[in-house]
């Protein structure tokens, strides 16, 4: 379990469930770096922070970090993160990073501002990825050996080299809500998409989220491998022709690429965790292989299959789940 100081200044202010609570405490009387930390924010929980930061001089906080700022703090983190994030150079300071707890209560206090701030800490990272999509302005960018990679495939090797297994080790299954996006995949964004079940090649699925490159929905699936990084399958609307798997390094990543009906596929992660050619290969050869649940009828983790656009799929009714 990752105990980070959200964490831990929710459960020495007391805002934690019961069980979760009890599961904390347990941790903390079996670690002394534990209990040195939660000694620490017990003794800091009368520090006087806000007339410090009220003498401190702060440039003026942009607008649109403002906005999101505001949303994050009148919908819950888990809102925020799951409604359309657009990823191109235009919106992309709307963007957030990928949340690192999930499944804990709403916050007051000290710990509700323990976890805003952090997302005022994304300003940083925010900057970095504004300057990136200005440079995405100029067009696909050139690898060696005259290779191209397009500016949606970069948006999207760029998001998903922030995610680490800590990103998803707090995130809890949640069929109605995958369903529900599922559907509006479909309905809304026009993706006739399942998700891909790859539990045989040893990945979980964990998410699904609805991202917006320059306007265009982009969905992101993400899986946990036993060892190491987080993979994504990301899709795109993609009026290209069909085309063969190609693999390629892009910012740290390693992605393969290929185009299939009008879809243009990114499978993103490392390939010394995972064999991503031949996963590829797997996914692209074997569309039919998605997740269902025969118990509720909601979808199920582990599966990316193309479906009839026209099936008449309901919340209540599902298909395959995130």
């Amino acid at each position: 379990m990752n105990f980070d100081d959200t964490l831990l200044i929710a459960y020495v202010d007391g805002e934690l469930p019961p069980s979760r609570h009890t599961e904390v405490e347990r941790a903390v009387k079996a670690s002394e770096e534990l209990a040195a930390r939660v000694a620490n924010l017990r003794a800091s929980a009368t520090l006087p922070y806000q007339a410090a930061f009220a003498q401190q001089p702060l440039p003026p906080v942009p607008d649109s970090l403002a906005r999101f700022v505001a949303n994050l703090a009148r919908d819950g983190v888990a809102k925020v993160h799951t409604e359309n994030i657009d990823l191109s150079d235009e919106v992309i300071a709307e963007a957030a990073p990928p949340p690192a707890v999930q499944g804990i209560p709403p916050f007051t206090g000290r710990s509700a501002r323990a976890r805003y701030s952090s997302a005022w800490l994304a300003a940083a990272f925010i900057a970095g990825a504004f300057f990136c999509g200005a440079a995405l302005k100029l067009g696909p960018r050139v690898l060696p050996f005259g290779e191209r990679v397009s500016p949606w495939v970069e948006a999207a090797a760029g998001y998903q080299e922030l995610y680490t297994r800590e990103t998803l080790s707090d995130t809890l299954d949640n069929p109605s809500v995958d369903a529900r996006q599922l559907d509006a995949i479909r309905r809304e964004d026009g993706l006739p998409l399942a998700i891909p079940d790859l539990q045989k090649a040893g990945l979980t699925f964990k998410r699904l989220q609805r991202l917006r490159f320059r306007g265009k929905p982009l969905v992101q699936i993400v899986y946990l491998p036993e060892h190491g990084a987080p993979v994504a399958l990301c899709v795109i609307k993609n009026q290209a022709d069909d085309q063969s798997a190609q693999s390629r390094r892009v910012y740290g990543m390693d992605v393969v690429t290929w185009n299939k009906d009008k879809l243009g596929y990114a499978l993103i992660g490392q390939r010394s965790d995972v064999d991503l050619p031949a996963l590829a290969r797997q996914i692209a050869e074997n569309p039919d292989s998605s997740l269902s649940d025969d118990n509720a009828g909601t979808p199920a983790k582990g599966r990316v299959a193309a479906t009839d656009p026209r099936s008449d799929v309901g919340p209540g009714d599902h298909t395959p789940r995130t």
